[in-house]
């Protein structure tokens, strides 16, 4: 039966219906894309159940609607269980469609892209609201989350972003050496100190990672450092670049792990920097799935992001959420967005020196507050500490 005809008679069946059945009903068609004509009957339905008429629907929606279309359909007369049939093959039928036009579209796409569109598609199903009840049991398991959250370790941060939450994704940028490992790893040391699960996919440092955190504990210059140094202070799992193979194999680790406190991804567009146009896509679906696991382990994700190139000629200024390169889903999926923001040293000619000072800017918090923390780069090491834990020597 084709999608004209099942239109038919589930409307047909609809508008022979009460007010009350049609409340009930309406919002599940609000889920279905019908043609034209059938969206036009839908609609006057809706305006049924929000006006004070008193005569029947079938009244209502042919004064309303176009008389021609209205009676291909309106004696049809079909009993519930059949609207119910015809309902969920209307669903099916759509649902196909998308898989369909997923497919049409895979051109250029091999087949694990395209086989990761297809897992993604979402499923037309009918959704219920939630009641203000809802939300207030939501947002006090919330606000209890936020007081259990481990700390970032620096205090006016964690005035602003309320900690490590579980179930928040925080994506961080910065320029080209700015220090995003830097403070990748002292937000994992301080973590760890706490006696939580810190798990560090170590992508871009690779074992590299131990010279960060050894410099970090021992707050010893990187070319200072010894084979005691490197002894561990504190537990943190490491995968590095050659124990995962893609961007798809790393999001399945995370869903089969245990549960960690904060997880760190360093950097998030290793796997997909040299994958041209589907790169965003690829991006895009990981970073979704990503958000949906830190709330269903509740667990607090953070991953490096690099920042857009600035156009030829552009004039450079401070850095914003919109400089993140690749997908929008940095921006939207994450609940908490943070810049690293450092001026070049006075003098640099060719800008590969930074200022020992610096900021973590919060451009985006769902917990807090935007602020700007002060934050200070100890010289030759990996330590990054908050200005007033330095101030009598600074």
């Amino acid at each position: 039966m084709n999608q004209a005809r099942i239109e038919l008679n589930i409307l047909s069946y609809l508008i022979n219906q009460d007010k009350d059945f049609i409340k009930k009903t309406l919002p599940i068609l609000r889920k279905i894309n019908f043609t034209k004509e059938a969206q036009d009957i839908v609609n006057f339905m809706f305006e049924y159940i929000s006006s004070n008429s008193s005569g029947s629907v079938y009244d209502y929606v042919f004064a309303q609607a176009d008389v021609d279309y209205f009676n291909s359909f309106a004696d049809e007369g079909v009993g519930s269980k059949l609207y119910e049939k015809q309902l969920a093959q209307l669903i099916r039928f759509q649902e196909e469609n998308k898989v369909r036009e997923t497919i049409k579209n895979s051109n250029g796409k091999n087949i694990s892209e395209v086989a990761t569109e297809l897992k993604n598609l979402e499923p037309i199903t009918p959704k219920k609201p939630q009641t203000l009840s809802d939300i207030k049991d939501s947002r006090v398991g919330d606000r209890l989350a936020e007081r259990n959250a481990p700390t970032t370790g620096y205090d006016q941060l964690d005035a602003l972003i309320k900690g490590f939450v579980p179930g928040h994704v925080y994506t961080m940028t910065g320029e080209t050496n700015v220090g995003k490992t830097q403070i990748a790893c002292n937000f994992a040391y301080r973590v760890a100190l706490q006696k939580r699960r810190v798990l560090y996919f170590a992508l871009e440092p690779d074992n590299t990672v131990i010279d960060y955190l050894s410099s970090i504990w021992s707050q010893k210059p990187f070319d200072d450092l010894t084979e005691d140094d490197y002894t561990p202070r504190v537990d943190i799992d490491v995968y590095t670049k050659d124990m995962i193979k893609g961007l798809d194999e790393m999001v399945q680790v995370v869903q089969d792990s245990e549960r960690y406190d904060l997880i760190v991804i360093d950097h998030f567009g290793y796997f997909t920097i040299a994958q041209g146009t589907n790169k965003t896509t690829t991006e895009s679906n990981a970073m979704k799935t990503l958000a949906q696991l830190a709330k269903r382990n509740r667990t607090a994700i953070l991953s490096i992001v690099h920042p857009r190139k600035p156009a030829s000629g552009a004039k450079k200024g401070f850095m914003t959420m919109n400089d993140i390169s690749g997908s929008a889903a940095f921006k939207q999926d994450s609940t908490e967005v943070l810049l690293i923001i450092r001026e070049i040293k006075e003098g640099d000619g060719f800008s590969l020196e930074y200022e020992d000072t610096g900021h973590i800017l919060v451009a985006k918090t769902k917990s807090g507050r935007p602020g700007a923390v002060p934050i200070y780069f100890k010289p030759y090491t990996a330590l990054i500490q908050a200005v007033s834990e330095v101030q009598p020597n600074f």
